[in-house]
């Protein structure tokens, strides 16, 4: 399959670190908080990273530095060419720009968010989502009000999505997505249909609930713990829980 990492935002919430830093180069446990992901994920398949113009020289000679120590891994870098806030492309828009760009059409797609860390591997998510259209993996966040900044999901037994709903205002329960993806080679061309349809280009969550209106989508509990690092709360956690791990 192909792997796609999402590295193209902004990460304004951590401002003033992020101004001149992209957010997946902070070091977390001693290394870029990118080569937690790429390691995660890199034995799946061919590794595709999209990030934006601002900070592409910076990811280029983080990745020269990352594959000269580790020669079996394959990593191809896209610049989507925005420079701003203002003109970014958003986390869908990168997806259907990517998925163009670099031809990884025919084959399943992984896609999982730079900032998106994962305590444990996800072979589990992989099998289980190898036979289906659509998968999110979820975490049981034990809030409903910590969902509220994620999506909300409900799902039967096997897995299958009742209800998907992106930053709810009264979630029905306490299980959350992540930004980790999987899609079957016949759903990939649904990404430029959706922006096409009009959808909304900047939160992958509303193109997976948009997905759930169109063919089978399923859930599958992570293994592990997962921190979307996406504030100066949550970066502090992520530091904390690697620090603990390496204690």
């Amino acid at each position: 399959m192909n792997v796609l990492i999402l590295a193209a935002g902004y990460g304004i919430r951590l401002h003033p670190i992020t101004r001149t830093l992209s957010k997946a180069l902070i070091e977390i446990g001693g290394k870029p908080m990118i080569e937690h992901v790429v390691e995660k994920f890199a034995r799946f398949g061919e590794i595709t990273i999209v990030t934006n113009r601002k900070f592409a020289d910076d990811f280029d000679h983080w990745r020269k530095g990352f594959v000269r120590r580790h020669p079996e891994i394959h990593i191809r870098l896209l610049d989507n060419g925005s420079t701003s806030v203002e003109n970014r492309l958003g986390a869908n828009g990168d997806i259907a720009f990517s998925i163009a760009e670099a031809g990884l059409g025919g084959k399943e797609l992984l896609i999982v968010g730079s900032d998106n860390l994962f305590t444990e591997p996800q072979d589990a998510f992989v099998h289980f989502a190898a036979d289906k259209p659509a998968t999110i993996a979820t975490c049981n966040l034990g809030s409903r009000e910590e969902v509220k900044r994620f999506a909300a999901v409900m799902a039967e037994v096997n897995g299958r999505i009742i209800s998907f709903e992106e930053k709810p205002d009264n979630p029905p329960s306490t299980l959350a997505g992540t930004m980790l993806y999987h899609l079957a080679a016949t759903t990939v061309p649904l990404a430029r249909e959706y922006l096409d349809s009009g959808g909304n280009a900047d939160n992958a969550g509303y193109f997976f609930a948009w997905l759930g209106n169109r063919i089978e989508t399923f859930a599958c509990p992570l293994k592990g713990e997962w921190i979307d690092v996406g504030s100066h709360d949550s970066l502090k956690r992520a530091l904390e829980l690697t620090a603990a791990k390496h204690s």
